[in-house]
């Protein structure tokens, strides 16, 4: 699925590339706000933007090997496209906190257990 930014780009961004990180935030907003349902298909790592885009879908489809996180914590940045709010909508303040503060990953079992994920393949 996404495995997120490459974060050693982070440090020798340009004012211009750093503009695009807005237009990031505008792409998760456009998915869920979409008129149409949109299906995220989760095969293996989804983690930072890759979590964020999937939390912004109507419907998370996943299978056995789907791990994810909000891994960006682990150095410091704080997840920007809204996906804490549609975590903590989606499974509740606890594991909002405990995903948004640790960086763990969340297996695919657990995460169709605390409504993470909505179909497990």
């Amino acid at each position: 699925f996404v495995a997120g930014a490459d974060i050693s780009e982070f440090a020798a961004r340009s004012p211009e590339k750093q503009r695009e990180a807005v237009f990031g935030r505008r792409i998760y907003e456009g998915v869920a706000d979409f008129k149409k349902p949109i299906i995220a298909a989760i095969h293996g790592f989804c983690i930072g933007g890759g979590c964020e885009l999937a939390l912004a879908c109507d419907v998370r489809v996943a299978d056995k090997t789907a791990r994810m996180s909000q891994a960006e914590i682990r150095i410091g940045l704080i997840p920007g496209g809204g996906g804490t709010q549609r975590l903590a909508r989606l499974v509740g303040r606890g594991w909002t906190t405990i995903m948004s503060l640790t960086g763990d990953f969340v297996e695919a079992e657990d995460a169709h257990h605390i409504g993470l994920i909505d179909v497990l393949v």
